[in-house]
């Protein structure tokens, strides 16, 4: 539910020890999700806060995707 509402998942070394991973969803125009993108890196290089930067570019790879669908 709380990811819902954020719009995105975090992942902070919670399946894999030392990876941080931030995701999201890709909707068509009526908000069916058919997948996600993420990105997932080390958790040394790509801390929560850096992840949560790459969120613009995860919104708008997501949003062209859906453009396809």
């Amino acid at each position: 539910e709380e990811i819902a509402t954020r719009g995105y998942a975090l992942d902070c070394e919670e399946f894999v020890p030392g990876l941080t991973a931030i995701a999201v969803p890709v909707q068509d125009a009526v908000g069916k999700v058919w997948g996600a993108i993420s990105v997932h890196g080390p958790s040394g290089r790509m801390p929560v806060k850096e992840a949560v930067t790459r969120l613009p570019a995860l919104l708008g790879a997501a949003k062209r995707m859906a453009d396809l669908l």
